[in-house]
């Protein structure tokens, strides 16, 4: 049986800045496609759907881009939850760009209060 991973994250530090993990050592790394098939080598993995990772402001956009084209590259990428706010000057113009995209497959908001603390909107 084919298990779709259905909450899978990847970063490149290199390429976009994640400030939530500058404080994490575990974390506060690029975890990338290849380090993600080492780690799921053994496992049955057929698809998986990307899930942002709270890049920092103004990069989600082309967070989601660089996942589109990696998963040219790496079919096994079904799908993108991409970042998007609502709340954001600009969110009609952001989401038409990300609906061009084709495997973006919904949004996530994340709506930051008290620091780091996080609640799902």
């Amino acid at each position: 049986m084919e298990i779709v991973d259905t909450h899978q994250h990847l970063w490149d530090l290199g390429r976009f800045p994640y400030s939530w993990c500058s404080g994490i050592p575990a974390l506060n790394r690029s975890f990338l496609f290849r380090d993600y098939a080492a780690a799921s080598a053994n496992l049955r993995i057929g698809r998986t759907v990307f899930v942002e990772c709270d890049v920092d402001e103004p990069h989600s956009l082309e967070e989601a881009r660089m996942i589109q084209a990696l998963s040219e590259d790496h079919p096994s990428i079904a799908g993108i939850v991409a970042a998007c706010r609502p709340e954001k000057q600009g969110f009609a113009a952001h989401l038409k760009d990300l609906v061009r995209l084709p495997r973006i497959r919904g949004r996530l908001s994340l709506r930051r209060t008290c620091g780091s603390s996080r609640s799902l909107g």
